[in-house]
């Protein structure tokens, strides 16, 4: 094989002799093994004569087909990829997820001993009856004002309120502490203890009962 060269260095293949001895199929399988090799090095043979096969620098090779008959190869998202930080939306939407499942937990009340709501003048369903409470709140303030006046009871819990509503049969929040924090330094006050007591704007509010806009 004999290379001509030109200033710019290119190198150009005009012919190659090859010599193989034997039958005609020795020579056939002669070809074919210089023609694979040919082909492994890009060269393609053209009338005889080996020409190179140019490929462009800024071409990439295709990646192979899918194999095993596959037609898609598998798409695999961002946040699914090995490494990949799971997006904050997503986060988020587990976290509440996570707070929905969580079942939340009341306080336990019980009525308090001794505590005789029959007492008094009006007794504590007279006195609600003629009040006539229609919210949660409102009903709170009947019967904080109730156990103040008749009772001398100032400080309250949540088992008082439990045991007022349970004797007038009135529905009892699952979260008895809540309308009292609902009304937290406005209708009520809450003392160093932690108990409860009736502010004197929810004495004026029970005072203007039944009186309705």
């Amino acid at each position: 094989m004999k290379p001509q060269t030109n200033d710019r260095g290119r190198v150009k293949v005009r012919y190659m002799e090859i010599d193989v001895e034997g039958g005609s199929s020795a020579i056939l399988e002669g070809l074919r093994t210089v023609t694979a090799a040919f082909s492994k090095d890009h060269v393609r043979i053209v009338n005889g004569a080996p020409q190179p096969r140019a490929i462009a620098p800024d071409v990439q090779a295709k990646p192979l087909a899918p194999k095993n008959g596959d037609l898609f190869d598998e798409v695999v998202a961002p946040e699914e990829a090995e490494g990949a930080a799971p997006s904050e939306a997503k986060v988020e939407s587990e976290v509440e997820v996570s707070r929905t499942r969580q079942k939340r937990s009341y306080p336990n009340c019980k009525l308090v001993e001794g505590l005789d709501l029959e007492k008094g003048t009006p007794n504590l369903r007279v006195f609600a009856e003629a009040k006539r409470p229609e919210s949660n709140n409102e009903k709170y303030m009947v019967c904080a004002s109730w156990l103040r006046k008749e009772l001398g009871i100032k400080a309250l819990t949540n088992d008082h309120l439990y045991s007022c509503f349970t004797a007038l049969e009135w529905k009892v929040p699952k979260d008895v502490g809540q309308p009292l924090r609902n009304m937290k330094n406005k209708q009520f006050v809450q003392n160093p203890a932690g108990d409860w007591e009736l502010h004197s704007n929810g004495e004026q509010c029970v005072a203007r009962l039944p009186q309705r806009d």
